[in-house]
């Protein structure tokens, strides 16, 4: 328990923006690119010349911006819960 509300203080302290931002890219991003390669997959292009093409990228992006903020909402309500958990 000791070792939590260490570690739960040590994020605080970089701020609620900051851990909204990194969680919700380091979900969405590589969420994102997983699913536009399974759409690639599911649609029958060939690899890996369709990494490359507009198709692909827009897909990637638009995933990836929707996973994103998908982390950012969730790492909201997680930022709540630890807050009441850890209430000083």
């Amino acid at each position: 328990m000791e070792r939590d509300l260490t570690e739960w203080e040590r994020i605080r302290e970089k701020g609620k923006r900051h851990y909204l931002v990194i969680c919700g890219i380091r979900r969405g991003v590589p969420m994102g690119v997983v699913l536009a390669t399974v759409v690639e997959l599911i649609l029958r292009n060939p690899f890996p010349e369709a990494f490359g093409t507009r198709d692909f990228i827009l897909r990637a992006f638009a995933a990836s911006a929707l996973f994103s903020i998908s982390g950012a909402v969730r790492a909201g309500s997680r930022w709540s819960s630890l807050e009441r958990r850890f209430e000083e």
